[in-house]
């Protein structure tokens, strides 16, 4: 599948954004079997750069990834500036 699509699994899982070749790639929302949902872009299945992490109870952060791995999260403070927290 190449363009935008939604991909359901057994566990729960789902994604609906860009697909390339049946792969995960571009724009896209990844809600995992536990309630969370991430938004960002995704390159070849993995996510890639900056994402909105919303937890199950409905906490947004910003969060940084790279090749799928966490990098940082990202905290706003009510200033606006951004706090980093490395992993």
């Amino acid at each position: 599948m190449t363009g935008q699509g939604t991909m359901k699994y057994l566990d729960g899982t789902e994604y609906r954004g860009m697909f390339v070749e049946g792969e995960f790639h571009g724009q896209g929302s990844l809600r995992i079997a536990d309630g969370t949902v991430y938004q960002g872009f995704f390159s070849h299945c993995g996510r890639q750069g900056m994402f909105v992490v919303t937890s199950p109870s409905g906490q947004k952060r910003r969060a940084e990834f790279a090749d799928d791995e966490l990098v940082r999260w990202i905290e706003v403070a009510e200033s606006g500036e951004n706090r980093q927290e490395e992993t």
